[in-house]
């Protein structure tokens, strides 16, 4: 029996890439969904990590995986820390451990978030300090597979961006209107384009790389810093932007890292990958 590459929470924004770059590999591909109404073949199989004790039967032929289930908005996870982490963490790793105990190579998305921010490029070995319930969350998922010792990479990404990501749609949307907008001037990210997320995620499960592997752009840059580039591109009125502090944000944030670079040296070494400027970045993703 041919072995398939098993994406869980296929309808996910990196699950989408990556099932697209997959296809176009010729890999074969087994999704899991929420959307049971459109389970009508055998590459995709109903899970809903929401539910008490979610079903899920591992196939027998999954060579790797990739974990794309998650409540990632930052506010959400604040606000019902025990219901978010019933699915970002209890039945993550319940799942996750089915898929290896079926003998199959999972490849787990974190984030910057576990760390607190203070430092620029935190290597894989800094001592995590989350200051976020989502960053907490994704931390105590990474020491528990860490614990594990194989069949287990956990790649952290930075700000991953796409033309869907809403905030910056939104920003070009009114842009486009000739409306004003309010960027952060003082909340930074080292965003990498979806795509280079889907790359480095396919290298790592046909090399089978265990451990921690970091992705981020090269350097911070803020909100407002984006913002101008992006109305910049456009030929819009640089007087449409109009910075505002992070910190009179609503709903109110709980934390806005100084840094979230990461150290990746490990990519670029052992994998040939570097991470595109930031405003190739934007480029790639808005352009």
């Amino acid at each position: 029996m041919s072995k398939s590459f098993l994406i869980i929470g296929i309808d996910g924004k990196i699950s989408q890439e990556l099932n697209r770059q997959l296809i176009k590999k010729g890999t074969q591909i087994i999704g899991t969904t929420r959307k049971i109404q459109i389970n009508e073949s055998n590459t995709l199989i109903a899970l809903d990590l929401s539910t008490e004790q979610p079903t899920f039967n591992c196939p027998d032929n999954i060579e790797s995986a990739f974990f794309g289930i998650a409540e990632t908005r930052l506010s959400e996870c604040s606000v019902f820390p025990e219901k978010t982490s019933h699915i970002n963490v209890t039945n993550t790793i319940k799942i996750i451990k089915k898929i290896v105990d079926k003998n199959g190579f999972v490849i787990f998305p974190s984030t910057n978030l576990v760390f607190d921010g203070i430092l620029s490029n935190c290597s894989p070995e800094t001592l995590v300090n989350p200051k976020t319930e989502y960053g907490r969350q994704k931390a105590i998922v990474e020491k528990e597979l860490l614990s594990w010792g194989s069949k287990i990479a956990i790649i952290r990404f930075s700000k991953i961006l796409s033309p869907e990501t809403p905030l910056f749609h939104s920003w070009i949307r009114d842009l486009q209107k000739n409306k004003k907008i309010y960027p952060f001037y003082d909340m930074v990210m080292a965003p990498i384009p979806i795509s280079f997320a889907g790359e480095v995620i396919m290298r790592v499960a046909d090399d089978k790389a265990t451990g921690i592997i970091q992705v981020s752009g090269i350097r911070d840059i803020t909100y407002a810093d984006a913002a101008r580039y992006i109305a910049d591109r456009m030929g819009c009125n640089a007087d449409l932007i109009h910075p505002i502090s992070c910190h009179s944000a609503n709903p109110v944030l709980e934390h806005a890292p100084l840094h979230t670079t990461l150290d990746t040296s490990r990519l670029q070494q052992e994998f040939g990958l570097t991470p595109p400027d930031v405003w190739a970045t934007l480029d790639s993703a808005f352009g």
